[in-house]
């Protein structure tokens, strides 16, 4: 998310699939601090990020337990995004 919203203007992807992604936000100062901008007090900015992709995925589960659910739901919220939404697959990619 953070490199779709520092592409140059004109350059575009055809589509975004997030899985399990958090919004971008800091929730503690020394996150921001120590973050090199991956976190920052207002998390993505979503008309930056559209302006690169009009078709995006949010999949997320609602009983991850390193990203909320809430983070998801802003993401999909944000982007216009279609919300596949699951309640019992953790967190994507962890090995159960």
């Amino acid at each position: 998310m953070r490199w779709l919203e520092k592409l140059h203007r004109g350059r575009n992807v055809k589509k975004v699939i997030l899985i399990g992604t958090n919004s971008g936000k800091a929730e503690e100062m020394n996150k921001v601090e120590n973050s090199n901008g991956f976190y920052t007090l207002q998390g993505f900015d979503f008309d930056k990020i559209k302006s690169h992709c009009n078709s995006f995925v949010v999949v997320h589960s609602k009983d991850d337990e390193w990203v909320s659910f809430e983070q998801g739901k802003e993401n999909a919220k944000g982007l216009d995004a279609k919300f596949e939404i699951y309640g019992n697959k953790g967190h994507f990619g962890k090995k159960v």
